[in-house]
């Protein structure tokens, strides 16, 4: 998969592969140890992890549906986390925002589920200062 913010229904992201904002501030990345974690770019590690699946020791890669979930699934292709909401079909694409929020939205660009963390990235800049 190219370097690329964007994570499209039917693409899958694997093990130890990520998505970076545009602007470089964050990242997500389906970790090695199961988890999927979102990142400021300039500390990745647990003590700065704006949002994870919770999915540690289960997960193995993850994808949108086309009923706009993101699923973390096992290496047995069972689901260990999936965010909320049943929507009804449509091309759905996960994009990883410049402010730091992971948002998935239908092919109309209309936002059905998002990680809420822009603020903590704005957060964790201003401490950088």
């Amino acid at each position: 998969m190219a370097n690329t913010n964007t994570l499209y229904c039917g693409q899958v992201l694997g093990t130890d592969k990520s998505l970076t904002s545009n602007n470089g501030a964050c990242f997500v990345c389906m970790q090695g140890d199961g988890n999927m974690c979102l990142y400021p770019s300039a500390k990745p590690d647990s003590a700065h992890c704006l949002w994870a699946s919770g999915s540690w020791h289960k997960g193995f890669d993850c994808l949108v549906t086309p009923n706009g979930q993101l699923v973390v699934r096992s290496k047995f292709g069972e689901a260990v986390y999936t965010s909320p909401g049943h929507f009804p079909e449509d091309i759905y694409k996960l994009v990883v925002e410049n402010d730091g929020d992971m948002v998935l939205y239908s092919s109309k660009d209309v936002p059905v589920w998002h990680t809420n963390t822009s603020d903590s990235l704005i957060k964790f800049l201003h401490q950088q200062k």
